[in-house]
């Protein structure tokens, strides 16, 4: 067993037991009616680790067994490609991580945005399901092997939008799992643009955010976090959209954060799948996320 620390942003679908087990690739995501997920409330583009803690829960439990009963684990895995406008494409295993299930304080839904204050992650004691392996056809591209202290992965080998990524582990505490997901295109972010320099954003209005729009089977994810001087007070936003190209996160979230504070925008596309495991609801997600450094005024 392991130790970390943190908080998982749990995206409710309100799926079926027999939904939730499907480990076929991409997902509908959370309110697509056919899988729930999770997503790493840590930058996805900074190399961070995926935090752990509280996790699942909301519209009648994420996942749950046959018997519609919670789970005792929750889990996820994340690869991401930072696509950020003027920087090269680079590639990421962004972390795994399982812990006991808790209710979360603030369950994301497609369309809603959660606000964590700074300091506001939970320690818990985590478990494993073993090494995962991640394949892009027949070539292993990465592995995350379990150590006493967590997870532990290299730089993975690039892929594609559109491959089709295999996740396996072969169970610990957590039991054994397998899936698949396909990488998803490329996030654009039209709307503030990516660019040298920091985007503003208002603490007293609502943020309009467009982007290329994809499909119904990808969600695109927005975390916007900021500190203030001395790192005392600050926190981030996490948001969750259908990916039609065109949200607001609204000011009633971003009032959460101080003028004068920075901090960093990131906004990506996900593809999920939630795989069959015996004792865990576990999320398996590819994602590409463009970044920005953000001041608020």
């Amino acid at each position: 067993m392991h130790r970390s620390a943190g908080h998982l942003i749990v995206l409710v679908a309100g799926c079926a037991a027999a939904a939730c087990s499907s480990s076929s690739n991409g997902g509908a995501g959370p309110g697509g009616g056919t899988e729930a997920g999770v997503i790493d409330s840590g930058s996805p583009v900074d190399g961070q680790a995926t935090d752990t803690g509280s996790g699942g829960g909301g519209d009648g439990g994420d996942g749950g067994d046959a018997a519609g009963a919670q789970k005792p684990y929750v889990g996820s895995v994340l690869m991401v490609t930072n696509d950020t406008p003027g920087q090269a494409v680079s590639y990421g295993a962004n972390g795994a991580g399982f812990t006991p299930y808790s209710a979360p304080a603030c369950a994301l839904t497609t369309g809603s945005c959660c606000f964590y204050p700074a300091g506001s992650g939970s320690s818990s004691v985590g478990v494993g399901a073993g090494t995962i392996t991640v394949v892009d056809g027949s070539t292993t591209i990465v592995t995350y092997d379990e150590t006493d202290a967590g997870y532990t992965e290299g730089t993975p080998a690039a892929w594609m939008p559109g491959d089709v990524l295999t996740f396996s582990a072969p169970g610990d505490v957590v039991s054994a799992f397998t899936g698949n997901v396909t990488a998803p295109p490329t996030f654009v972010l039209t709307s503030p643009a990516p660019g040298a320099t920091s985007v503003t954003i208002p603490v007293s209005g609502d943020l309009a955010l467009g982007w290329a729009a994809g499909s119904s089977s990808t969600v695109v994810w927005v975390q916007i976090s900021g500190s203030a001087a001395g790192n005392v007070g600050g926190g981030e936003i996490s948001c969750v959209f259908a990916d039609t190209g065109t949200a607001t996160v609204p000011k009633a979230m971003l009032a959460m954060l101080q003028s004068g504070d920075t901090g960093q925008l990131a906004a990506g596309r996900v593809s999920q799948t939630a795989p069959a495991c015996d004792n865990a609801d576990v999320s398996l997600q590819v994602a590409s996320f463009v970044a920005q450094q953000a001041t608020f005024q």
